[in-house]
């Protein structure tokens, strides 16, 4: 698996880097890892319970995604991540994983949007 790290900005205190990955991480691995930096998630994204509002915005960021060409991205559930690779079987091969990396960062707004902390 190759990785490359590109500075973000989230909501939230201090630096944070988004990682892009080519690949699959083993599900074990992936699940122990999320664990480890679960209090460093910002409200809405991965399993953290998103507001009606950051639910809204969900959708918006999920269509805008599809839009981008992964149109296996699946509806969002709340309760649930909002980005989960293993959900799109399109992320399973090299170019398929670039083409969801584009789209992540053509909605990026709307990605922002959907983990804002609500006031």
């Amino acid at each position: 698996m190759h990785a490359q790290q590109r500075p973000q900005r989230l909501p939230g205190p201090g630096p944070v880097r988004r990682l892009h990955l080519w690949g699959q991480p083993e599900p074990e691995q992936w699940l122990k890892t999320l664990n480890a930096c679960k209090d460093l998630q910002p409200p809405g994204t991965l399993s953290a319970d998103r507001t009606p509002e950051q639910q809204s915005a969900s959708l918006k960021f999920v269509q805008c995604i599809r839009d981008h060409g992964v149109r296996d991205f699946p509806d969002p559930v709340n309760g649930e991540p909002l980005v989960d690779t293993t959900t799109i079987p399109s992320t399973d091969t090299e170019d398929g994983t670039r083409i969801l990396n584009a789209a992540m960062d053509a909605c990026r707004d709307l990605g922002d949007a959907a983990i804002e902390s609500q006031p």
